[in-house]
């Protein structure tokens, strides 16, 4: 009878979720977080092509639009929904995709009618700070409620 105790205790910890040991940073720096670094790294790269890059008919103007399309298409809105579903199995991949792809519309938008109203007024430097700044921010928040649900 022991012996099925030590079975079955061993299996309940089997499924048990382990948390990281050194909180939040260990969660940070681990590969459930991912996903979180290229979103970082995409933002800074967009931020990167947009400012510097020349949109001429160069071949780097390509890269500028391609980076430009992910930022506002995809990124803020997928952020949201890591934010809003931080666990795993609640959503398909293809929901995933389009549910970000119209947040991310609703997002710019918002983000444009915004500035518009403001006196730094809507420019290609204010839009750019201000939606990187809310992928940043959604995509820390997206994180933290990740490592909670872990």
């Amino acid at each position: 009878m022991k012996s099925v105790d030590k079975i079955i205790l061993k299996v309940i910890e089997a499924k048990r979720p382990r948390t990281p040991k050194n909180g939040f940073m260990d969660f940070f720096f681990s590969r459930k977080s991912l996903w979180f670094w290229v979103i970082i790294g995409l933002t800074s790269l967009a931020f990167i092509s947009i400012l510097f890059f020349s949109e001429s008919g160069t071949p780097l103007s390509y890269v500028r639009y391609a980076f430009g399309f992910v930022l506002a298409v995809f990124l803020p809105g997928y952020c949201l929904t890591q934010t809003l579903f931080p666990r795993k199995n609640t959503m398909d991949e293809i929901e995933k995709f389009t549910f970000s792809v119209g947040l991310s519309f609703a997002v710019t938008a918002l983000i444009g009618l915004f500035l518009s109203f403001t006196p730094v007024r809507l420019t290609l430097t204010t839009a750019l700070l201000t939606l990187s700044s809310i992928v940043i921010v959604l995509a820390l928040v997206a994180l933290y409620r990740k490592y909670k649900a872990y």
